[in-house]
Formats: structure tokens, C-alpha cells, sequence
């Protein structure tokens, strides 16, 4: 994990994926568990996590339903709650405009996948929404088509629709599909990824205008994002751990080099926090144990595996040293 800028989730984006994916037919806690997350990091909906965990479950839902059109569809089912606090907000806005204006205010709240713009260009308003060439179609999908559903679900005005959408990749299905949805034309191979609107889409009037609680929800949203969410060296270590026992325990030097640390420098770090590199595995095994006993599905061997301990009765011995029971134990006290 680089000390460059990382491109960011927040947790409500993650559980709102979850769900629908949930939706359409698919283990949900199987997906989370396979990208790495723990069950204690979707607890907290505000908090933000790197984008690959999005990434990662996004095609990992494409893969199982052999659907191109996930992240689309993932776009056009979008409800406020997957925006978290942003959400609430653009929803007591006075118009179109003013939410546009929070959205691009806050949107570090929800995401740094991408960074929407409001641009004027040859007379017409885009609304711009600009990425790495190596983001997904899927990725880009969802985020125009959760602009325009939020706006048709705000405004009540089911058939508003943009005047045209551009976006740089091309099309993941045939473009009639895409066409039906948006209700205007859509154009692949363009310069960039944009939502083409008529000015007078920004004087549309929502439906649940509240001056007051737009106020004070505003004025939370920038102590939240003023207060960062910056995650400590134990939050890196636990979630890159995570993601690599199953393929069995790495080593102190291997995460040092991912967090771009010296081992030394790592070591350092976890003292100042009161830990060890020892004592974060053990904490990542205990959390992981207990999230994968509550999936009837795996059986205990399956678990050891998973926690990278390379016999079943060394998992068993584990798992006794933290509960005090062994794991089918635990598991039955769970049924009860």
C-alpha cells in the first residue's frame, strides 16, 4: 500500500454493492469475505476504504452473473443511503443546482474513484466526471447512471434525462440499452466520461426541501471532511493481512515493503500503537475466525485454510487459546 494519494470508498458504497449483489442471486459474505473485508470495516458506514475492495467486488459481481451491465444496473438502483451523509444532504436541497453544488463540495465523503466537475463548453453544461484510463467501464457506469436516477428520484420527474452521455470507453452491451435508460443518445469512444445538461436542469425543484437540516448537515459534512479519515499503520496492516492469509501467513518484511516501509520502520510503528506485527496477525485471525464460523457454508477445515494455518488442529489450538472453546463449539453457540 503506497503513501501516494489512494483513491478512496466510503463503507456505505461497499454494503449498498453488497446488497445488491445480494439482489441478484449471489453470496454477499462469501464476496466480502474473498475481497478481504472484515465484518468490523463494513460495521461503520462513514468510514472510507481503498477503492479496490469497490473494484474487486464490482468485477467479481460481473464474473458471477456474466452480466457487462452490473455496474449500470448497480447505477440505476442507487437510493441516498449509498451516499451515506452526502446523501441525506443533496436530498433537502432547494434544486438541482444546490445539490450538484454539495455533490462536488463533498464527494470525497463517498468516493475519489472519480472527481466530478460542473464545466461549460461550447455552450453546453457537462457535468464531467473524470478518472484513471485504467478505471473500469463498470466503475464509470454506475457513477452517471446513479447521477441521473438520484436526479429522477429527487426531482420526481421519472423522464428527465440528459441531453446526450459520452463516455470514453465503449460499449459494454449494444448501446440501445444504455439508450433506453438515459432516454437521450448515448456516445462511446468520446474524450471524456460526461452527462451532457440543458442549464435549466440546475432550477429544478426537489422535493424535500429543508433549510434548516441542509444547514446542519452541512455543516457536519465538512467536520467529517475536515477530519479525514486517514487510516493508522494497524488499519493497513489488518485489511493487506486480510487479503493475504489465504494464501498463506506473510511475513513481517513482505508487509513492510507493501506499506512502502522498512521493516524496521514498521516495527516502529506498530510499538507507538501499542501492538506488534504478532499480535495484528493474531487480531486478524481472531476477527476473520469468528465472521467465517457464522458461513454455514464453510466447514472448519476450510477456515484453518483461509487463516493461513497449514493444519486443522493448529487452527483448533488457536482458536481455543482465544474463546477458551474450539470452533465447532463456537459455532453451535451461534445456532442456539
Amino acid at each position: 500500500m503506497s503513501r501516494i494519494e489512494q483513491r478512496h470508498v466510503a463503507v456505505s458504497m461497499l454494503r449498498s454493492l453488497l446488497y445488491f449483489l445480494e439482489r441478484q442471486g449471489l453470496n454477499a459474505p462469501a464476496l466480502a469475505r474473498d475481497a478481504g473485508l472484515l465484518h468490523a470495516t463494513l460495521a461503520d458506514r462513514e468510514r472510507r476504504v481503498s477503492s479496490t475492495y469497490y473494484a474487486a467486488l464490482m468485477q467479481a459481481g460481473i464474473e458471477r452473473t456474466g452480466n457487462p451491465l452490473l455496474g449500470l444496473e448497480f447505477g440505476m438502483a442507487v437510493e441516498p443511503d449509498r451516499w451515506g451523509l452526502l446523501g441525506v444532504l443533496v436530498t433537502h436541497c432547494a434544486n438541482v443546482g444546490e445539490a450538484i453544488r454539495f455533490q462536488l463540495r463533498f464527494q470525497s465523503l463517498v468516493s475519489t474513484v472519480g472527481e466530478a466537475a460542473l464545466v461549460m463548453q461550447d455552450g453546453a453544461l457537462a457535468l464531467r466526471w473524470a478518472t484513471p484510463a485504467t478505471t473500469a467501464p463498470a466503475l464509470t457506469e454506475e457513477a452517471l447512471a446513479a447521477y441521473v436516477t438520484f436526479g429522477r428520484w429527487a426531482t420526481g420527474q421519472t423522464t428527465t434525462a440528459p441531453s446526450c452521455v459520452h463516455f470514453r470507453h465503449p460499449p459494454q452491451a449494444k448501446p440501445a440499452r444504455y439508450e433506453a435508460f438515459f432516454g437521450c443518445p448515448v456516445r462511446f469512444g468520446q474524450p471524456h466520461d460526461e452527462l451532457l445538461l440543458s442549464p435549466g436542469v440546475l432550477e429544478m425543484p426537489l422535493r424535500n426541501p429543508d433549510e434548516d437540516l441542509k444547514r446542519w448537515l452541512a455543516s457536519r459534512a465538512e467536520r467529517l471532511r475536515d477530519t479525514g479519515n486517514d487510516e493508522d499503520v494497524r488499519t493497513q496492516l489488518a485489511q493487506w493481512l486480510a487479503q493475504q492469509l489465504p494464501f498463506g501467513v506473510p511475513t513481517l518484511n513482505e508487509a513492510a515493503a507493501t506499506l512502502t516501509r522498512s521493516p524496521r520502520s514498521l516495527q516502529r510503528e506498530l510499538e507507538q500503537a501499542d501492538t506488534t506485527f504478532k499480535a495484528c496477525l493474531a487480531d486478524v485471525r481472531r476477527s476473520l475466525a469468528d465472521h467465517y464460523l457464522r458461513d454455514p457454508s464453510l466447514s472448519i477445515g476450510d477456515i484453518g485454510v483461509l487463516l493461513g494455518f497449514s493444519e486443522q488442529s493448529a487452527f483448533q489450538r488457536a482458536f481455543k487459546r482465544w474463546h477458551g472453546i474450539t470452533p465447532r463449539a463456537y459455532r453451535r453457540r451461534l445456532a442456539d
